[in-house]
């Protein structure tokens, strides 16, 4: 195989040689401190190699290793994970539970995690940062390297944090779930992703700790989410927040009926028969004609709390997995069409009459997707996905986006 003739490329050659090393030799790597002239061996190249990294020992290479592969979306493995998930959930055709449907997906999350070449990598660059934890007080380390590291894992959280937190949010929205005082979701994400990490390391170290596979795991992660999560209904403090209480609950009594199928005064006589006794339900009449003077603007909340984790979703940037999040938005943009087809069939034939109604802001952030994706005009092909999405024609957005070239997901759209 011929050698890179440029330093940019036979610096990357290094790093996969350092990544191949670290994987392969465990701890030695560290104990040799992946000398320079190991890496260049390693991969194959000349002793032209050795003068870019002239004076850099194992702590410039991990630093590098660090900014280059492991804090990166697709070299950390981070990509492949997010594109799993991705690509199991959103299915409308799956027949599972919700909860079998999670706990397969944090079963092939876990057992990734132990097949990955950077998984043990990430973890040394771990040792390496928290040697310059301030928890550790005095046994602190002065070393401004493993400071830096500490700083590059951090913001690769927070970023996987965003990340990971969307599927999340859509399975508590579809569960009806939300976090408990005190936890948001990501902080949720950061615990659910510790009892994973550490789950992956006993296991490589002792395959058979929690059984023959990650399920007992994975239940243990649905069980740690089930108690620090609470089934979202509205609670009437006092009457004074009898509108609020109305505002919010009526979108969750339409969601809760089949097809999201119930007429607009229906809604009233449902919302009556949860008010307290001292609550006259002429109150609750006039509440929720203040609160939803028209019926769109019913339908249009209403989807809005159907599709709720769908807008945070499709504003993440920069990971680079463009493709899986539009198919995700896809999908659950069909799921609704076939388990509440009355109520999206309302809202889009009711959404010119509410002003910045929801689907106009869905189709705006969607077609920012879309321009990032190189979309010739993205803001009608939006459109067009949106409402063919929740008329229930995929095949028919499927074309569209095959028509429009875009990159197309690992699994297809």
């Amino acid at each position: 195989m011929a050698r890179p003739n440029n330093r940019e490329a036979r610096v990357s050659a290094a790093l996969d040689a350092a990544l191949k090393i670290m994987n392969r030799d465990g701890i030695q790597a560290l104990v040799s401190l992946l000398s320079v002239e190991k890496v260049v061996r390693e991969a194959g190249l000349s002793d032209t190699a050795r003068r870019d990294w002239e004076g850099v020992r194992g702590a410039g290479i991990l630093q590098s290793l660090a900014t280059e592969r492991l804090n990166d979306w697709s070299g950390s493995g981070a990509g492949a994970i997010a594109e799993a998930l991705f690509a199991g959930y959103p299915d409308p055709d799956d027949e599972r539970s919700l909860r079998e449907r999670f706990l397969d997906l944090l079963m092939a999350n876990h057992e990734l995690s132990l097949e990955l070449e950077t998984t043990i990598p990430v973890w040394m660059v771990h040792i390496a940062a928290a040697s310059a934890s301030p928890l550790r007080g005095a046994a602190m380390t002065g070393d401004s390297s493993a400071r830096d590291l500490a700083e590059l894992r951090r913001t690769f959280y927070a970023e996987m944090a965003a990340l990971y937190g969307m599927v999340l949010d859509t399975f508590l929205a579809d569960m009806g779930w939300r976090p408990i005082e005190g936890w948001d979701t990501p902080s949720l994400v950061a615990i659910l992703t510790t009892l994973h990490d550490g789950s992956v390391l006993r296991r490589l170290v002792d395959p058979e700790a929690f059984g023959p596979d990650a399920r007992n795991v994975a239940l243990a992660q649905l069980a740690l989410l089930e108690s620090l999560t609470e089934p979202i209904e509205p609670e009437l403090a006092d009457p004074s927040d009898l509108r609020a209480w109305v505002h919010e609950a009526a979108p969750l009594i339409v969601m809760g009926r089949p097809d999201g199928d119930i007429a607009f005064d229906e809604v009233i006589d449902a919302l009556a028969a949860q008010i307290k006794p001292t609550t006259d339900v002429a109150e609750v009449r006039a509440a929720f004609a203040s609160a939803y003077p028209e019926p769109a603007m019913l339908w249009d909340s209403s989807v809005r709390w159907l599709l709720s984790s769908l807008g945070s979703t499709l504003q993440l940037r920069g990971i680079k997995a463009d493709s899986a999040i539009l198919r995700v938005a896809v999908h659950r943009l069909r799921e609704a069409a076939l388990t509440h087809p009355v109520l999206v069939s309302s809202a889009l034939d009711t959404r010119d009459q509410v002003s910045s109604s929801y689907l106009d802001e869905l189709e705006g952030v969607l077609g920012d997707l879309l321009g990032d994706m190189g979309a010739a005009d993205p803001r009608q092909l939006a459109g067009h996905i949106t409402r063919f999405s929740l008329q229930g024609q995929h095949a028919t957005v499927v074309a569209l986006l095959e028509t429009a070239a875009l990159p197309p997901p690992t699994q297809g759209w």
